[in-house]
């Protein structure tokens, strides 16, 4: 075997090192793509159940607001009519 048949065999062998280690990065970069396209889409969910929710506690404060109100009115004309 001489020096050319060598270099050869050796440049053939690092060529398909190399795809091999090519195509690996697309995969693992297509996965880490996946993994964040599949993470993005639960913090959404998420944060549309927390607006929701959100929007729910405000109507129910809003509702014990007008009825804390209404009762101290009420308590209000009732000592005023005490009076």
């Amino acid at each position: 075997m001489d020096l050319q048949t060598t270099f050869y065999i050796m440049g053939i062998i690092f060529m398909t090192i190399s795809f091999v280690f090519m195509i690996a990065i697309i995969v693992f970069l297509l996965y880490i793509k996946n993994r964040v396209t599949q993470l993005q889409k639960n913090i959404q969910e998420k944060i549309e159940v927390a607006a929701t929710v959100s929007q729910a506690g405000g109507k129910v404060i809003e509702v014990a607001v007008d009825k804390i109100k209404e009762f101290i009115e009420a308590k209000n004309k009732t000592k005023n009519s005490d009076k």
